[in-house]
């Protein structure tokens, strides 16, 4: 029985782990992709934990305002740019121009993200068509489960660099140096895009009854508390700069054991995967609230929390990299977009107004994601 348990166990972590790496283009999107996302997750980080400093509005705006670039203006752009102009160097120098306005005034939101947008969304968009274009069709869960994790693993290291940058006093540095690793990953993953009227396939396929659609929308709900909320109500609820960094640097550890059992459950279970991972969120969510009384609790709950996000986050990405097109990544930036602008609207809210709070949305918001996550059944027409 231990034999063969051992057996399933190497090969799931053969498919999870090896498999991919066997084509040099998934490879190199792969290797370019954690890079850049070290870059962004400490760039990210810096943002919100020294906007927070400047009260409700600052955050605020940024969060809300942040999504918003990138699904909705900079992701489709940067499509149109590569389809008409076709100049990586002319964007890439864009790009290098707009690192200025992260410095133009520190405490505003908006222009801070207008910035990020700009700085980020060439790679975002790249790097998802890169790799969906890779995919395989034998072991795409796998293969997407490796790619939520190499995102996962890259923005977590970041946010611990982010961490220790700001407990020296290196902001404006960092800012520079982690807007340029997300550059040059939009420059070198570059490629040809022969796609023409996005608009179409967009709308076609975007709806809510496609259920694509549906766990992007309610992933991007529940995503803001678990990333760019949480820096902030760890500072509300005290944490110094460097210890909620490690704290939220803990994803890592957990994915290096779940990439392997999250591929294979989305691969063989396909929306079971979804609903496991809103299962450990409901846990984790409790255990935050239950850590308000006993602190050390915390760091189970991110666990958990962490657990269920690697679990989904396969689901969620596979569904469209299976498409193999831009018009696929532009409607799931727009589709995630769309749940993160209200969810950063009540979730910058509630923790700065009443961070008790921050766990019972957290729980709301998983709810309707598992709702959101189970298959409809078409009514078959009357005869």
């Amino acid at each position: 029985m231990f034999n063969k348990a051992l057996s399933v166990a190497r090969t799931m972590t053969r498919a999870a782990y090896v498999e991919p790496f066997r084509n040099r283009d998934r490879t190199k999107t792969l290797l370019i992709g954690f890079a850049a996302n070290l870059g962004y997750g400490c760039l990210s980080f810096m943002l919100n934990y020294n906007l927070a400093g400047y009260g409700l509005l600052a955050s605020l705006s940024h969060q809300v305002m942040r999504p918003l670039f990138m699904g909705y203006l900079f992701v489709p752009l940067t499509f149109l740019f590569y389809t008409r102009v076709k100049s990586r160097v002319l964007l890439a120098l864009l790009q290098i121009a707009a690192i200025g306005l992260f410095f133009i005034d520190t405490s505003n939101g908006t222009l801070n993200a207008f910035a990020l947008a700009f700085v980020f969304s060439p790679f975002l968009a790249m790097h998802n068509y890169n790799y969906g274009k890779n995919t395989s069709r034998s072991n795409r869960g796998n293969e997407a489960a490796l790619y939520a994790y190499s995102i996962i693993i890259a923005y977590s290291g970041g946010l611990f660099l982010g961490g220790l940058c700001l407990e020296q006093g290196w902001y404006n540095q960092a800012i520079v140096i982690g807007s340029l690793c997300t550059i040059a990953g939009s420059f070198f993953l570059y490629r040809p895009i022969a796609g023409r009227n996005n608009g179409a396939k967009v709308k076609s396929l975007l709806g809510w009854r496609k259920p694509s659609t549906r766990i992007s929308f309610f992933s991007g709900l529940m995503n803001p508390l678990l990333e760019t909320c949480m820096p902030a109500w760890m500072r509300m609820i005290g944490l110094p700069a460097l210890a909620a960094g490690i704290s939220m640097s803990l994803r890592p550890i957990i994915g290096l054991f779940l990439t392997p059992f999250a591929g294979w459950l989305v691969q063989k279970k396909g929306f079971k995967a979804g609903q496991l991972g809103g299962t450990a969120l409901i846990v984790g969510w409790i255990l935050v609230g239950v850590s308000s009384f006993l602190p050390w609790l915390l760091s189970f709950s991110l666990a958990l929390l962490n657990t269920g996000k690697g679990l989904i986050s396969p689901l969620e990405i596979g569904r469209w990299q299976r498409r193999r097109s831009s018009a696929a990544v532009i409607s799931r930036e727009i589709a995630v977009a769309t749940g993160r602008i209200p969810s950063n609207l009540l979730g910058v809210a509630i923790t700065f107004l009443a961070p008790a709070l921050y766990p019972v949305l957290g729980l709301g918001f998983t709810g309707l994601f598992i709702w959101g996550s189970i298959p409809r059944r078409r009514k078959q027409a009357r005869v």
